[in-house]
Parts: structure tokens; sequence; C-alpha cells
């Protein structure tokens, strides 16, 4: 197995970013934190968003190996974390957020030929997805993940707590396929049906329930906003569709329904949650 050198943990992160490009794996900027733990995009984010919330209009979907974008990103945000988007990279990610799972994964079998991420909560194991395995996110909140899809956050990357990602075993030249046991944990994932996705109610609720800082999102109470103060439209839909899906887990909402509800015929939908209630009431 020929492991492949790294860039210096204190490179700066255009220098990181090109090195993960060069391998293959798309990349995007992700919103980063400040020294105690705050938004440091100037968009406001919160919570789970802050260091890990894309900065680009379309989030993962603008991911590239572009050298060109590349540098033109890391050169408006040099301080921006680093995402690595999965499915095009071809990896399978094992991620344990707690230490009953990284017990199981590792009694399941965690090969050799892995690369491995220690994160700001846990460890990501980085496997070669095989050509037989489907795309999906297997997540179960609290305990872990199982991704061929989405996007991960990579080091040197900050996590809000003030811990750096960093990789415990660098990646090799040619990753270890991914496990058996988890590839079948997300074939069977993904053939079970999707139930009908509901209507959107018609009082204005939530399909899902949430948590009242959560709720905020929803209602408009929380909105991102750019460093002009204006409310950032993408950033703000984005974190709607972050608190909905990671409550859609476990429940009957689907991913069809969150569709249905943030690409409205309209901007009546939008208007209702940004524009202050008492302009609304005229």
């Amino acid at each position: 197995m020929t492991t492949v050198a790294l860039p210096p943990p204190d490179a700066p992160r255009l220098v990181w970013a090109l090195w993960y490009a060069r391998r293959g794996w798309p990349v995007l900027p992700l919103c980063w934190p400040t020294e105690d733990g705050r938004c440091g995009c100037g968009r406001n984010h919160r919570d789970r968003d802050i260091g890990k919330a894309p900065l680009t209009e379309h989030g993962v979907h603008d991911a590239t190996t572009d050298e060109v974008i590349v540098r033109t990103w890391w050169g408006r945000w040099p301080a921006a974390n680093i995402g690595i988007h999965i499915e095009p990279a071809r990896l399978l990610i094992i991620g344990p957020d707690c230490s009953e799972a990284e017990r199981e994964y590792w009694r399941l079998g965690l090969p050799l030929g892995c690369a491995i991420v220690q994160t700001g909560q846990g460890r990501h194991y980085y496997y070669a997805r095989p050509p037989d395995c489907p795309t999906y996110r297997l997540c179960r909140s609290g305990y872990g993940d199982i991704l061929t899809t989405g996007y991960v956050v990579a080091p040197p990357s900050r996590h809000r707590s003030g811990a750096t990602y960093r990789w415990l075993a660098a990646p090799p030249e040619t990753l270890a396929e991914a496990p058996a046991w988890a590839v079948q944990r997300l074939t069977e994932a993904a053939r079970r049906p999707t139930p009908a996705p509901p209507p959107a109610p018609a009082t204005g609720e939530p399909p899902v329930r949430l948590s009242p800082q959560d709720l905020a999102w929803w209602t408009g109470e929380r909105t991102a906003r750019k460093p002009d103060g204006e409310v950032d439209r993408s950033a703000t839909l984005y974190a709607i569709g972050v608190v909905l899906a990671r409550e859609y887990v476990g429940s009957p909402f689907s991913w069809h329904a969150l569709e249905l509800l943030l690409r409205a015929p309209d901007d009546r939908w939008w208007d209702d949650r940004t524009t202050p209630a008492a302009e609304r009431a005229g």
C-alpha cells in the first residue's frame, strides 16, 4: 500500500483544496468558525451549520476539480473550510458518532487500506465505493452515518468546537474497497419504498416536528444574512432544508416533499417568511 504525501498541516486551505482536487475529489468551500465558535463567513450561520454550510449558490452541486475555480474560491475565502463531494469522488464514508457505533463497526469489520480522519466529534473512515453500491445516505442521528452521496468536511478544516479535522491515516494511493456489511446496509436502505409525500399543511406548519430553535428557520424568525445585512435567500433556504432533512430521518416526510416545499411556483412561501409580521399585517 503506497501512501501519498500530504501537504503540511499548517499549509493554506488553498493548498489542501488543490491537493484534493488533483486526486480527483471535487471540493467546495464551506463556512468557517471564528476562534470563539461563531460563523466566520459573515452569513450568520448558526449551530451545526457553522463550519459546514456551503458558500456557493448551488452548494455541493458546485463542487469541482477545476483548479482555476478552486483558486478563485479560496482566493475569495482563504479561511474557508473544505468539503469533498462524496459521490463523484467514488467514496464511501463510514462515520461513527459515538463509542457504541465505533465498537459495532470495528466488530463488523473496518478493513485496512482506508483513510481515517479525526473530526470535531469522532472519526470518518474513507473507503472506495464498489461499482454495485448505491448512492445513498444512511444516517442515524447521534449514532453513525454511512454515506455515498452528499459531502464530507475534510482536513484541515476547523470544527465550531475549536477542534481541527486531521488525518490519522493518510489516503493511500488506492483506497481499500468498502466492507461488504456497509454496502449491504446501504443497498437494503436504498431499496425500501419511499412513503408518498404528504401535502404541505394548509396551516403553514412544517411537515415534520421541529424544535423551537429549528422552527425559527421555518417561520422566518431566523435568516442567514449577507455581509451587507441583506437576507441571503440561498443560505436561508439551505438552512431550512437542513433542519427539515435532519428531522426527516425516521419520519414519513420525504425528500420529494422537501423539494415541493422549496420549489414553489412563486415567491409567496418565501416572502411570507422573510417579510416582517408588521408589514405582512399591512
